[in-house]
């Protein structure tokens, strides 16, 4: 069998090495009032990473090789990790380049693509780590820079949007750092969840399940599900949409994978059920019956709130707990439904960054837009490549066939609905269902309604890509090509490349 191509260690630090660099050359060269050359370094630094992390994942597939291991006796890496370093990277990466006309033409602009350099390392560091306290730190990062970004959206209402966020994070940590708590009561001081994993199958208790369960609501907040939520409309509403399009979307993958991580790689190595962990009796029973609680309640509540909103981004906020419900909802099956969770993250952040770039385009084009559905009167018909970019990423959020979104949703519903979880998988087709009436607004105002007279006001345009509606405009595309992409890729061949890709060591 062929050597990998890279080492193990060398596969996690070499991506996150060239971000951080990335971030720290766009820093320096703001410091000299060189802004466009500051963000493309940002941009760049996220390029290379994510173009390690090609190379690990490409000699994979071509050399058929299975190459899980652990870096630093604290990460698992290689295989699906790896494609998800690149996954993380490349949103980042494509963000940076098409916002870059933007982001260099305003003071703030080099200061959040660094931030945003520094956000997708700590994802990337998210992912399969192995060590309890590397979760809370990169959880940190992520949260970090997270509020400042926020805060740089330059308004009254970004600065409370970043403080709501800044105080539910702190609570969120509080819940993390007292279910640390208890497990160093209860193991010692143990941090490895390999040492605990093998603690807690010999025996569990009552303190073990709380601690789970404050770990677990932790990972909700950071995901943004009910009922952890309430941080994410304004922050969304508030944030720079071209920065918000890697916010919202690219840490949600990576905190989703270390849920699963945590709760499966390493507490249930065998890939047994969720109440397996807690043994066959009233603790596990309570403990999956919670997750499923989470995800119902996030996917009513997400869709029921999205359809009362008048905002774009808003929309786009709510409608992302739904989203967020949809995933956790396979945490009800056994480790191997990851494939299918991870699968659905992936096509969301997809979609939904191209969706906040999309309202980036739309904001240069038109400099009046209120940032409401009603806004986007007739911009289909008038500028009809955004038109189609938003057409298609709203398809792929409800989940019509042929794009990523269904491909997501297809393989979580059908999983619940053949494993005995029928209500649930039932659920999420409805509010799948319900869904297309606010995405389906989105798209009756922009092809099907004129705007009116006082709201058709330009920006000067320019034919060129490097104006920055066409940047973001061409940004969003990439996104769509990557949603058709995957969308039509089992009509292409099977679905066992993406499985061989997102393979975390569980399998389809």
């Amino acid at each position: 069998m062929p050597e990998p191509i890279m080492s193990p260690s060398l596969t996690l630090a070499l991506p996150v090495i060239l971000a951080v660099l990335g971030g720290a050359a766009c820093l320096l060269f703001d410091a000299f009032a060189r802004p466009r050359t500051a963000v493309a370094a940002s941009a760049l630094g996220l390029t290379a990473g994510a173009i390690a992390a090609g190379v690990v994942v490409v000699d994979g597939l071509v050399n058929e090789i299975a190459f899980l291991d652990i870096a630093y006796d604290m990460f698992v890496v290689g295989g699906g990790f790896s494609f998800l370093h690149f996954v993380i990277l490349a949103i980042g990466a494509i963000i940076l380049w098409a916002a870059l006309p933007v982001l260099s033409e305003t003071s703030r602009g080099p200061g959040q693509a660094a931030l945003l350099a520094f956000t997708a390392a700590a994802s990337v560091l998210l992912l399969g780590a192995l060590d309890i306290l590397t979760v809370l730190l990169a959880f940190e990062i992520i949260a970090i820079t997270g509020y400042a970004l926020v805060a740089a959206g330059g308004s009254g209402a970004a600065d409370e949007a970043a403080i709501k966020y800044l105080v539910q994070g702190a609570l969120a940590a509080a819940m993390f750092v007292m279910g640390l708590a208890i497990m160093f009561g209860l193991y010692g001081g143990v941090t490895d969840v390999r040492i605990l994993s093998s603690f807690l199958q010999q025996e569990s208790s009552e303190p073990a399940l709380a601690a789970m369960v404050l770990l677990f609501a932790a990972f909700i907040f950071k995901l943004g599900g009910f009922p952890f939520h309430s941080w994410a409309p304004d922050a969304y509403e508030t944030i720079r949409p071209e920065v918000g399009a890697f916010v919202a979307t690219a840490p949600k993958v990576s905190a989703m994978s270390a849920l699963f991580m945590i709760f499966f790689r390493s507490f249930s190595l065998d890939g047994l059920p969720l109440d397996a962990l807690f043994g066959a009796g009233a603790l596990g029973e309570r403990m999956v019956w919670l997750v499923a609680a989470v995800a119902a309640m996030s996917i009513v509540f997400g869709n029921t709130a999205a359809l009362r909103q008048s905002s774009y981004t808003r929309m786009l906020a709510y409608s992302g707990i739904a989203q967020v419900g949809y995933a956790v909802s396979a945490m009800v099956l056994s480790g191997r439904a990851m494939f299918h969770s991870v699968f659905m993250m992936v096509a969301y952040a997809i979609a939904a960054a191209g969706a906040f770039l999309v309202a980036a385009a739309v904001y240069r084009y038109r400099s009046d837009w209120d940032g409401s559905i009603r806004g986007l009167a007739g911009i289909g018909r008038e500028r009809p490549l955004l038109g189609f970019s938003l057409a298609v990423l709203m398809f792929s959020l409800t989940g019509i066939p042929m794009t990523a979104g269904f491909m997501g949703k297809y393989l979580v519903f059908a999983a619940l609905a053949v494993n005995g979880w029928t209500w649930l998988a039932i659920l999420g087709a409805i509010g799948s269902a319900v869904s297309f009436g606010y995405y389906g607004s989105v798209l009756r105002w922009a092809f099907f309604e004129d705007a009116p007279a006082d709201e058709t006001a330009e920006m000067p345009q320019d034919s060129t890509l490097e104006s920055p509606c066409n940047a973001l405009t061409w940004g969003a595309t990439v996104f769509v090509a990557l949603t058709l992409l995957i969308g039509c890729q089992p009509l292409l061949m099977s679905l066992d490349i993406a499985a061989r890709l997102l393979d975390l060591g569980f399998g389809a």
